[in-house]
């Protein structure tokens, strides 16, 4: 039996940059922009590529994006999540992150943003490599992906209500048991900024996947050119 717990994999995950354009989708392709900043640093320029291949399932989960808006989507999700199933056949699959859900309206340029040395920064004056990227997951999205791949989803809840309903007070209580008494008050001190609304309970989600029953076969077109 193998569950896996993957924290914080989704926003790290690769992702595209599309535009939603008259109906369609187009891929953001990165340039080289010809000016230069700050001794000769290369800046990069976004420009519109060639249109997204989504099906229509995919393209019903991106209406959150409206009409010139930009946003990011893991579109090799599915194939890596049957290649998941395929290779170890998890019971439950947890997904701990943020990201957006429902139908409220994106940034209209995305929600792309670059860390390096514990600062955002800006990607486009970064050069690749130098500093960590991440992005909101869509998580109606990621929910498609995984029916695709084979998978149903069992619950989407914020974190601090999905710790509070399954640890629930006593097992908090014997959580803190097993730690020395000198330290039990930083445990459940660090449990409270997890589930309280204000700290991670609310900005950070868990996503329970579970495999569909009868379902051996998944989306052939996974394993064609995307």
């Amino acid at each position: 039996r193998v569950w896996v717990f993957a924290h914080e994999l989704l926003d790290a995950f690769p992702a595209e940059r599309v535009l939603r354009r008259e109906g369609k989708f187009f891929r953001f392709q990165w340039c080289v922009s010809k000016t230069f900043v700050r001794g000769g640093r290369v800046v990069f320029t976004e420009e519109p590529g060639e249109p997204v291949f989504l099906f229509p399932e995919e393209k019903q989960a991106l209406e959150v994006l409206e009409e010139g808006s930009v946003g990011e989507v893991p579109l090799g999700l599915p194939r890596w999540l049957s290649e998941l199933r395929r290779r170890i056949s998890p019971e439950l699959l947890y997904f701990v992150d943020y990201g957006r859900e429902g139908k409220s309206p994106w940034p209209r340029e995305g929600t792309l943003r670059a860390y390096a040395a514990h600062q955002i920064v800006d990607p486009k004056r970064c050069v690749p490599g130098t500093c960590d990227l991440t992005y909101d997951v869509p998580w109606e999205y990621v929910r498609v992906a995984a029916r695709r791949a084979g998978f149903v989803s069992v619950s989407l809840s914020p974190l601090g209500t999905w710790l509070v309903r399954t640890l629930g007070e006593k097992g908090m209580e014997e959580l803190a048991a097993l730690f020395p008494a000198r330290e039990s008050h930083a445990l459940l001190r660090s449990l409270a900024y997890l589930v309280h609304p204000e700290g991670m309970g609310e900005r950070f989600a868990v996503l329970v996947l579970a495999p569909a029953k009868g379902s051996e076969r998944v989306d052939s077109s996974l394993f064609g050119e995307y």
